[in-house]
């Protein structure tokens, strides 16, 4: 019986040494901090990851949901401060991404850690001040001269430091869960770690607004009681979250530490040959600020536009310019406009969490039965066959008469049925996305090109608000619905079109990278149980059996090319040392 590529590597990298530092617990990785040794397993590291993105979660979700109500009590019988809230912090993302990548891919990834909490902390804390500041001026407007200059100036300030900690959050997204899980954890464990993060994503979306509004609902302090509690909780959050994420990082110090390494290590030449690298250090600091920001987004834009996956992350971004979001903001001021009630829209916003959660158990095994990419395709294209019949049925109650009231409340909650179940889509493929990009993106660029997708989201954010200030009528929903529903097609048209490139095209990177993680994990896997492991781990989770057998099959024939070409290189050497020796007249 033949043995896979990964059992091979597995066998070649046994001795001692390693045999020593094994035992049941998987993966071993030395936490060597304070002079205080641990060990950490594969399972303990992915552990610690995931707990630190529901503490990241959890406190920007009761974070968001918390500053529009108290902008809501400040300005009362006004949207203007929340909308502009909401605009000014996805701008933000849309102008800055890109220079956060670069950031991300310039320093190490601790450093960016920390300066990402940090940042994140130091962002909530000014807020918070702030908006105690203006709440007191608010409230003492009334016996004394209102302030209009100072309660501006701290509101524009709220809206500079939210944008500040927004950047922090993206610099954080960006380096953990893009960059960390597939540089410290095997493939085999991606999958499952990317879908308990969509998991926790989901849950504190509808558990964490709960809990601040439980503490909002405290009557101390004319309610702000229960705004200092969620302050000083997401402040720290922050401290532990760096803690479990600075044990990763020494425990996987070889892998997690390598940037700056490769960084210096690689000739100018190989530079060119391989990937685009960031600009260097020294030239960034010496050129002119604005200089430098439109160089650095340019570069980071050509970055993105010469990897393999730009018509993936496309097609991802064609998925945010949407409207029929259960949790959206266009869609609830919608329902509410037509008068229903906060019970069927609570229990439409909930259903449609849960679906989302049922996708990301749904996803993993669909993707090892079919394969990465035509389970992501799949996933895709029902959210928008999902789509398509909802913005048809709505259409149609739209355009049935009063006397038929049955039947477009039927079609209605056929609407609501159909977009519950493209949530499901939706999340599926969000999970493939990442893997994807995991797959394909080199180590030292994914800051940048993730980046770039975020900048390209955060777009589509804002064209949706735009499009909803355009179609401010609520009887003009249905132009925002088919406007949605053709976003997300497109969004799958693209993907498939990238499926259909790839499959007629070898992708050497992406074996290459396969192999590698491969070869890195197997020198300190566990060897207990060898056959088991390496059946288990012989393909990154999502690779169907068949398409593992195919890139393997692609590597070994673009190896066999290379030791043609080579000795073709060397008989050709030789004959001209032995046609110069006949020539030699000694």
């Amino acid at each position: 019986q033949t043995q896979s590529t990964w059992g091979i590597l597995l066998e070649m990298h046994k001795d001692d040494d390693e045999k020593a530092s094994m035992n049941d617990g998987g993966t071993l990785g030395q936490l060597d901090v304070d002079g205080l040794t641990h060990r950490l397993s594969d399972r303990s590291c992915a552990r610690r990851l995931i707990i630190s993105h529901l503490l990241t979660r959890w406190g920007d979700q009761m974070w968001s949901f918390t500053i529009p109500l108290v902008f809501i009590i400040l300005y009362p019988g006004s949207l203007m401060p929340a909308s502009l809230f909401g605009l000014v912090t996805t701008l933000s993302r849309v102008v800055f991404g890109a220079q956060v990548g670069v950031w991300v891919d310039l320093h190490n990834r601790l450093d960016v850690v920390f300066l990402g909490t940090a940042v994140q902390a130091f962002s909530v804390f000014i807020s918070g001040v702030l908006l105690l500041l203006l709440h007191t001026l608010v409230a003492f407007a009334a016996t004394t001269p209102f302030d209009f200059l100072t309660s501006s100036l701290c509101f524009v300030a709220i809206l500079l430091s939210s944008s500040i900690g927004n950047l922090g959050a993206l610099a954080m997204d960006v380096s953990v869960e893009k960059d960390w899980v597939p540089t410290a954890l095997p493939p085999s464990m991606w999958a499952d770690v990317i879908a308990k993060m969509r998991r926790i994503d989901l849950i504190s979306e509808i558990a964490a607004p709960l809990f601040a509004s439980a503490l909002l609902s405290i009557p101390l302090f004319g309610g702000l009681f229960g705004f200092l509690c969620v302050a000083l909780l997401n402040c720290v959050s922050f401290a532990p979250e760096y803690i479990l994420l600075r044990s990763v990082f020494y425990a996987r110090q070889p892998q997690l530490g390598s940037r700056d390494k490769r960084s210096h290590n690689l000739s100018e030449s190989s530079q060119r040959e391989t990937n685009p690298q960031p600009p260097a250090v020294m030239e960034y600091a010496n050129r002119s600020r604005l200089k430098a920001f439109l160089q650095n987004f340019q570069q980071a834009v050509k970055t993105w536009w010469s990897q393999p996956i730009v018509l993936v992350t496309l097609a991802f971004a064609c998925l945010w310019l949407t409207a029929l979001n259960p949790h959206g903001i266009l869609l609830t001021a919608y329902l509410k406009s037509v008068h229903v009630s906060d019970y069927r829209i609570a229990i439409f916003r909930g259903v449609g969490a849960v679906s989302g959660v049922l996708s990301t158990y749904c996803f993993p095994p669909l993707s090892r039965k079919l394969g990465l990419r035509p389970a992501s395709l799949f996933s895709i294209c029902f959210q928008s066959f999902m789509l398509i019949l909802s913005s048809i049925c709505f259409q149609v109650a739209k355009s049935i008469s009063s006397d038929n009231r049955d039947v477009s409340d039927s079609l209605y909650n056929l609407f609501f049925c159909f977009v519950i179940l493209s949530r499901c889509g939706l999340y599926a493929f969000d999970i493939g996305e990442v893997q994807i990009l995991q797959i394909s993106i080199p180590e030292n660029v994914r800051g940048q090109v993730n980046s770039i997708e975020s900048v390209l989201t955060s777009a589509m954010t804002v064209a949706v608000y735009a499009f909803g200030v355009v179609f401010s009528d609520p009887a003009d929903f249905v132009w925002l619905a088919w406007i949605s529903t053709a976003s997300v097609t497109c969004g799958a048209i693209l993907f498939a079109a990238w499926v259909i490139i790839w499959q007629f095209h070898t992708h050497p990177f992406e074996t290459d990278h396969a192999m590698n993680m491969a070869h890195h994990h197997a020198e300190e896997h566990e060897h207990h149980d060898v056959d088991s492991d390496v059946e288990s781990s012989s393909r990154p989770v999502g690779i169907s059996e068949e398409t593992g057998r195919v890139m393997r099959e692609e590597a070994v024939t673009a190896s066999g090319h290379y030791h043609r070409r080579r000795r073709m290189m060397n008989r050709k050497k030789y004959q001209q040392i032995d046609e110069e020796a006949l020539a030699s007249p000694s």
